[in-house]
């Protein structure tokens, strides 16, 4: 059986905590934060939460941003920097880190790893 809360179906027999942190948006700590801010046991199943539980889920899903709605905005924000032309739009647009990662060490593993799928690709 499947439980429908607001956009999001879970399965019945699984954990709360661990079918929240499926959710994109939600990771594993977000998920046992909000299962002991509504008074969830860890090993509670999915079935087991009551109307409440479920009320308040629903509304919580509708006031944060997760899944598609956060994709949206992360997708937004990507399309900005690469209209602004900011420095870091020109790196992720050529593929190099963006962060302050070690370029030469990058390249490096970057040229490893093609060498190894050629061979492979060769035989």
């Amino acid at each position: 059986m499947v439980l429908n809360i607001g956009k999001f179906s879970f399965k019945e027999r699984r954990n709360v905590a661990l079918t929240l942190g499926t959710i994109f948006g939600l990771g594993r700590a977000k998920a046992q934060k909000i299962a002991s801010f509504l008074a969830i046991s860890p090993n509670a199943k999915v079935s087991e939460l009551t109307s409440e539980h479920l009320y308040f889920l629903t509304n919580f899903f509708n006031i944060l941003k997760v899944d598609y709605s956060l994709r949206v905005r992360i997708y937004r924000i990507i399309k900005r920097t690469g209209l602004i032309k900011t420095y870091k739009s020109f790196r992720k647009r050529w593929g190099l880190p963006c962060r302050g990662q070690r370029t030469l060490l990058m390249l490096r593993l970057r040229m490893r790893c093609v060498g190894l799928v050629e061979c492979c690709h060769l035989r």
